[in-house]
């Protein structure tokens, strides 16, 4: 099991880098976890999910508890 902190000010790829490493777990058919603040790069990993793995995909929106 491996842990990663990014740190950087906004606008240097954090999110880009974070995107790609997501996008490689997929394609080598590996699961993961995302925790996004503010949704904007969970719309992006989701645009990522290939056909055949939409089944795999637990969607939670914590934001959206009313």
């Amino acid at each position: 099991c491996e842990h990663t902190l990014l740190l950087g000010k906004t606008g240097q790829g954090k999110s880009v880098l974070m995107r790609h490493w997501m996008r490689q777990d997929i394609e080598a058919g590996r699961g993961f976890c995302c925790f996004d603040a503010h949704g904007s790069l969970l719309d992006g990993v989701l645009r990522d999910i290939p056909l055949g793995r939409q089944d795999d995909v637990i969607s939670l929106a914590a934001f959206d508890c009313e």
